[in-house]
């Protein structure tokens, strides 16, 4: 194979998978080359940073001819497999990365051109004994089948790039589902065909015609295993952190569980974003790593679109409180509009935002809440759950300095003019008000929801961080006095939670209690100080 090869039987994916297989945290995820064997024509989507593109290269790097990967693949555990017929290097493997594009490219017939040109370079190199004159790849693909019987494997990773890029009209979509389906449909040279994306395949354009490929997505129990990391990895990862970490420890397996896992799997077992987890163990600190940047972050501002109710929905959400779906798994697609609630939260699942379990949908963990919360300080437009948010670090503050009138300013200011946000007058809304109202306490304290049986009334536990500072116990009702709201939290005992530690609590204790009105439109509040538990 020629040095100025492109696509066909290239070593680009061995060197990049190598690159992977050499970290000190890699996951061995090479038994799902036996799920392969029966496939010919596979879609594989899943969110961004998580292993679509690292399967892509093994898939690639295992088949490919020209390429010696055994080096590799002796050490992992698809070697001991007696199902993989396939041997090792042994197929004519096409890989295209097909988010890659010429400099300066600006129209889509210079994206595809390029993609024909190098393909067609790559043929004629290596079969150079197959003259046949034509310009079209595909034309040349069927000759040298002809000729020689030799067929290809096509593995296309980030097979939805162009819905996204700039330069592409509508009309150049179309035409890109067309390449795709004259490409790969019914076509003798084609052995399999692996893609990979974040968006599944739009079974339901007549125009594309690619129903011949089998679609797994996030809410598909085939190949879960493969993408994302199980409790059992992570827990061999972490004791490889701390064998490996020579400089003083940031990252605890409990904060890797906190913050990169509860994504669930059809069969209810959760995973963790892998990108997240090697990138935090690396770096010996946990945080933010996976991002949503680019066009696809409009899917947290659909939200606003459907007004109050949605609205209510990202309450509950940030509030960690049920938000009902009905789970719809081709939601997202290039031509998606959301034109539902359950249509827009089943996107957001997809996309990685949230996970569904039992038609309950939720937000995973501390890495994707950090993006729902961003989105309630800079949007504006969210209205009271902005206003609420934005003047939370008021809110914390005044209810420290026990500042009753602030407190209820606060939660009353609310524009009349715009539709409510809670109008279903039960203990999820209290939830979520305090949640957000008091989002910036988040920062230092351990916010807890005790009562989760709650009718009509929520109590929270605010948890210090540093143990001498204020404890917190704060109860909301309906319709009630808030000086009885303190004498409740008194009787029921619960300043008891702070002292049943092996590591008690010293600070004061502040009990605060706020009343509302059933519509949610006036508050009043009684704030008390005590010394002692």
């Amino acid at each position: 194979m020629a040095d100025i090869a492109n696509y066909l039987n290239v070593e680009k994916p061995c060197t990049l998978f190598k690159s992977v297989f050499s970290t000190p945290y890699f996951v061995d995820k090479s038994l799902m080359l036996e799920e392969l064997a029966s496939c010919k024509h596979i879609c594989v989507t899943r969110p961004r940073r998580f292993g679509k593109s690292v399967m892509a290269t093994m898939i690639a790097s295992y088949f490919g001819k020209g390429i010696d990967s055994s080096d590799v693949f002796s050490k992992l555990k698809i070697c001991k497999s007696k199902v993989l017929k396939q041997p090792l290097n042994s197929e004519n493997v096409i890989f295209i990365t097909l988010n890659q594009f010429p400099r300066n490219c600006q129209t889509y017939k210079q994206y595809i051109d390029s993609i024909n040109d190098n393909l067609l370079s790559d043929l004629r190199e290596a079969y150079p004994d197959v003259e046949r004159k034509t310009n079209d790849p595909i034309i040349l693909l069927e000759e040298i089948h002809g000729v020689t019987g030799e067929s290809f494997m096509f593995v296309l990773d980030e097979w939805d790039f162009i819905f996204d890029a700039s330069f592409a009209k509508p009309q150049d979509k179309k035409d890109y589902l067309d390449f795709l389906r004259n490409l790969l449909k019914d076509r003798s040279y084609v052995s399999m065909a692996y893609m990979t994306g974040i968006l599944p395949i739009a079974k339901y354009s007549s125009g594309s015609d690619l129903n011949m490929f089998s679609e797994y997505t996030f809410a598909s129990s085939k190949f879960s295993e493969y993408f994302g990391f199980s409790e059992s990895e992570v827990d061999d990862l972490f004791k490889c952190y701390m064998a490996k970490t020579t400089k003083p420890k940031k990252v605890t397996r409990e904060g890797l569980k906190n913050w990169y896992s509860g994504y669930f799997l059809p069969n209810g077992e959760k995973i963790y974003n892998p990108f997240s987890i090697v990138s935090a163990l690396d770096g010996n600190q946990v945080g933010s790593y996976w991002t949503n940047t680019g066009p696809r972050d409009e899917i947290f501002f659909c939200l606003e679109k459907y007004g109050s109710d949605m609205r209510r929905d990202l309450a509950l959400l940030i509030s960690s409180e049920p938000v009902y779906v009905k789970f719809t798994a081709n939601a997202i697609s290039p031509s998606a509009t959301f034109d539902s609630k359950d249509e827009t939260l089943s996107a957001m699942a997809l996309y990685g935002l949230l996970t569904i379990n039992d038609s309950i949908a939720s937000i995973p963990n501390l890495e994707i809440m950090e993006k729902f919360i961003s989105l309630l300080y800079k949007k504006s437009s969210l209205g009271y759950l902005h206003s609420l948010a934005s003047q939370s670090l008021l809110m914390f503050s005044s209810t420290l300095e026990m500042d009753i009138y602030e407190v209820t300013r606060i939660l009353d200011e609310q524009d009349e003019f715009e539709p409510p946000v809670f109008t279903y007058g039960n203990e999820y809304d209290l939830s979520a008000i305090v949640n957000i109202a008091y989002l910036s306490a988040r920062e230092s304290y351990d916010i807890v929801r005790d009562n989760k049986d709650g009718k009509d009334h929520v109590i929270f536990l605010f948890f210090p961080y540093v143990r001498t500072d204020e404890c917190i116990i704060l109860a909301m009702e309906y319709d009630s006095d808030p000086d009885d709201l303190l004498e409740k939290i008194k009787d029921n005992k619960y300043p008891q939670a702070f002292k049943g530690t092996s590591w008690p609590y010293t600070g004061k204790l502040l009990l605060v209690g706020i009343s509302c009105s059933r519509d949610l439109k006036y508050f009043s509040s009684a704030i008390e100080m005590r010394e002692s538990f």
